[in-house]
């Protein structure tokens, strides 16, 4: 249900700022112009492009949890060919499943993310996402999930286990967040150094299919919006993050 609902909440930001770019479009379009409009994309084509986006990153993500990081070799014994959604026989960790032994369906930090970003563009409304508000968001959540950690309850452990690793999946990211936002360099680079998802192009590009979305048939205000936010991506990974958003922007286009 949780998942449900992050989607038609995604979608209602999402058509949002359609909407918002047809009015920023119709308003300063000159004849020449619009043919290339974005206002071509109707609202139903839009929404079924945005949620085939969400579903089918959420069910790769699914598809894919119960064997993140497992050898083929590991696979191919358990699993066989994974052609389908099955359950998480696996210990769970921070950016993985949260829970032991969850049903088919589960996702990992890849669908937190898209949902994380989402409450922030909520926050900031298409165009005014910017780095250091990205960066507070990210601290903010930090906070809220170490506070439900130090008001955990109980004397069994694993509600603790599963509100540390709550708090464990956003550590590294605020590390970073946190030095970027007060401009210091020097903790920023060696919080960025440490930083297990930058070098691997995997940090941005979690989160950078959103913000494609958000610019449909404007890959350039995408990659620079996407390449603008992804501080955490070292090199050439912060290039592959905003390409990806300007590639889903692209794919957004009814030409």
């Amino acid at each position: 249900m949780k998942q449900v609902f992050s989607i038609l909440l995604t979608l209602t930001l999402i058509l949002s700022c359609q909407s918002e770019k047809k009015e920023e479009s119709q308003a300063s379009a000159t004849p020449s112009q619009e043919n290339k409009s974005i206002s071509k994309i109707s609202d139903e084509v839009y929404y079924n492009k945005v949620l085939g986006m969400l579903v089918g990153s959420a069910i790769g993500d699914a598809m894919g949890a119960p064997t993140e990081m497992w050898s083929r070799k590991n696979i191919q014994l358990e699993y066989g060919f994974v052609s389908k959604l099955d359950t998480m026989v696996r210990a769970p960790s921070a950016e993985g499943t949260w829970k032991y032994n969850l049903p088919a369906g589960g996702t990992t930090d890849d669908t937190r993310w898209k949902k994380l970003f989402v409450n922030y563009a909520i926050e900031e409304p298409w165009p005014n996402l910017q780095a250091d508000r990205f960066a507070n968001h990210i601290i903010e959540n930090y906070k809220a999930d170490i506070n439900v950690l130090k008001s955990t309850e109980g004397f069994k452990p694993g509600l603790y286990e599963e509100n540390l690793m709550k708090m464990a999946w956003l550590q590294e990211w605020a590390m970073v967040a946190d030095a970027y936002s007060k401009n210091n360099m020097t903790d920023y680079a060696d919080a960025l150094s440490k930083f297990y998802g930058g070098e691997m192009t995997c940090a941005g590009m979690l989160y950078s299919p959103i913000i494609g979305a958000c610019a449909p048939a404007d890959p350039l205000t995408a990659y620079q919006t996407a390449y603008d936010l992804a501080f955490f991506d070292n090199g050439y990974a912060r290039d592959i993050t905003a390409l990806v958003a300007a590639m889903v922007s692209q794919a957004f286009d009814a030409n």
